[in-house]
């Protein structure tokens, strides 16, 4: 009895932290869209269903103790085996590079239809010994309690022992999210929870043969548990952490990122690696196989230098600017070069600032460490909603708006939250996806940045795009802008004197635009409550061919309305 509530309690704190350590491996090779992550929950719990469901009807032809036993070996058997098809399920992603080549276009809903199976491989197995050990554990704790300590009342032995089960499940969240992950890295917490599974088992053996006087029974009993003791030897020493990174999750081919020399994993960053592409040593930072950012000169510094020089195209003050996203840190270290006095920064996750620091110190010359800076590792809405501080300038370069939670950036209430922490004449810099968009998409991006500022450019640097947007009535002198930016120390290979140029589209075709569609700004605004870019966005991965050019043919023809 006491062993089976040990189980339950233990055995609570290994299910919970073995979703939470599958889902964070699966972000990195099925994807971390909020489709992604649904089916991950939703292959677990089917999972458990099936386990629990299998786990009633063993338990009328088999000892329960005996079930147990079995059921947590199979959990740390199916640890052991997923842990041999991670990188495998990797390449599989990218592997639709050939079906594509050959003309077959895949769909978003055939794509979610992948994703689903690989989840399912991913999650079902241990989802299922997990839900066919509960039913069992929990009725050999219960009637012991009800026994010893509740006078036989079985609903009371019910109730302690989900109460232990729920407890052990808070700990293995907390634990493994904030612990566990972040120190020990997914193969040595996996490994981890398979032993724990593999002594649990023993435990419930140990517990169960006291009864038992045959030699041979008892064998018998221990035979699972030694065998599978043995197995886990051969748990693999390492992630192959290159073919992790190659992101064929992003849009079903691997990316030529180069070989990972670098990693780091935790929660909130997933994982982190930098790759070194062959022949040119170029560096490049990746969160789940996406691409963050690199070093190339005349490539993507280009586009990061951009991101913080555009928006002063617009204002010549340079009293205290606000960072969201640090990326290789290049930015910021920009705009501290520009002359602000004070500059705050907030990334979500320390291991993209840790590897930044360590593999881009050329270009952000280790900006987080600066006297005139001040690190805050939070989530940006949350971080603005906490403190009442005022800016000049708030800039943002962020992962994609497909990204699980990240839309939350482009949504109306946060733009009204953004407004309302700038100075009268401050201004909002925010990076705009133009690849794998489609134009209703960004629509909806324009209108919902349009419907809280009065004035919208948007600017395309690097390959980039660049949102610039104020409610200042004032009107800066361009010339006088840029001739401060030209006093300036420029990295890259950018060309102060031809940023003016990049200009997509202003105030005025935005507005034309936005009237051509949604004349009072009723539609195509994304909120909180309808969640429209959190949801349609990820669907933009799956369109045929680029969408840049259609997205800024569309801004140059605005006169051409399609809506009468």
């Amino acid at each position: 009895g006491i062993a089976a509530l040990l189980l339950v309690t233990v055995g609570g704190v290994v299910s919970l932290a073995l979703e939470i350590v599958n889902m964070h491996m699966l972000a990195i090779i099925a994807g971390n869209s909020v489709y992604a992550f649904g089916l991950m929950l939703a292959t677990f719990l089917a999972g458990l269903g099936l386990g629990s469901g299998v786990g009633e009807r063993l338990m009328l032809r088999m000892e329960r103790t005996r079930l147990i036993t079995l059921s947590q070996c199979g959990i740390a058997l199916s640890i052991l085996l997923t842990a041999f098809v991670w990188d495998g399920l990797a390449d599989y992603m990218g592997s639709f590079a050939y079906v594509q080549s050959q003309g077959l276009h895949l769909t978003f809903s055939a794509r979610e239809l992948v994703r689903a199976l690989v989840c399912a491989l991913a999650m079902m197995p241990p989802a299922f010994f997990i839900g066919m050990s509960y039913p069992a554990a929990m009725g050999v704790a219960a009637d012991w309690l009800a026994a010893a300590r509740f006078n036989g009342m079985v609903a009371r032995g019910i109730g302690l022992a989900s109460a232990v089960n729920s407890l052990g499940n808070i700990a293995g969240v907390l634990l493994t999210g904030f612990w566990l992950l972040p120190s020990f890295g997914s193969r040595n917490v996996l490994l981890g929870l398979a032993v724990v599974a593999v002594l649990l088992a023993g435990l419930m053996v140990w517990a169960g043969t006291f009864a038992e006087r045959s030699t041979t029974g008892r064998l018998s009993h221990w035979l699972p548990v030694g065998a599978m003791a043995v197995a886990l030897v051969f748990f693999p020493s390492q992630w192959n952490y290159t073919a992790l990174s190659r992101g064929g999750n992003v849009y079903f081919y691997p990316q030529a990122w180069g070989e990972a020399i670098d990693h780091a994993e935790s929660v909130e960053g997933g994982l982190t690696t930098v790759a070194r592409a062959p022949g040119n040593g170029l560096l490049t930072l990746l969160t789940n196989g996406k691409f963050q950012g690199n070093n190339a000169g005349g490539g993507e510094m280009v586009a990061q230098e951009s991101i913080a020089l555009i928006p002063l195209l617009h204002t010549t003050r340079r009293d205290r600017t606000l960072v969201i996203g640090y990326g290789t840190g290049m930015t910021a270290r920009v705009l501290q070069a520009q002359g602000f006095n004070d500059l705050d920064i907030v990334e979500l996750s320390a291991d993209i600032v840790e590897m930044a620091d360590k593999y881009f110190e050329n270009i952000n010359a280790h900006i987080s460490r600066h006297p005139s800076v001040n690190m805050f590792y939070t989530d940006g809405r949350n971080y603005l909603l906490t403190q009442s501080q005022q800016y000049d300038l708030i800039s943002m370069e962020i992962s994609s708006i497909w990204f699980a939670g990240a839309a939350n950036l482009y949504n109306r209430e946060f733009y009204e939250l953004a407004n309302r922490r700038l100075r009268p004449q401050g201004i909002l810099q925010q990076w705009v996806q133009l690849h794998h968009m489609r134009p209703v998409d960004f629509l909806y991006i324009l209108g919902s940045v349009r419907s809280v500022f009065n004035k919208v450019w948007i600017y395309m640097s690097g390959g980039q795009g660049i949102i610039v947007a104020t409610n200042s009535d004032v009107r800066e002198n361009t010339e006088e802008a840029l001739t401060r930016l030209l006093r300036n120390k420029i990295i890259s290979d950018i060309k102060i004197e031809s940023l003016p140029n990049s200009l997509l589209a202003g105030p005025e075709k935005i507005d034309a635009l936005l009237k051509c569609y949604d004349p009072a700004l009723r539609f195509l605004v994304s909120t909180d409550k309808n969640l429209y870019l959190e949801y349609a966005t990820p669907k933009g991965n799956a369109i045929r061919g680029d969408s840049e050019p259609v997205l800024i043919n569309m801004l140059s023809n605005y006169q051409t309305c399609p809506v009468k």
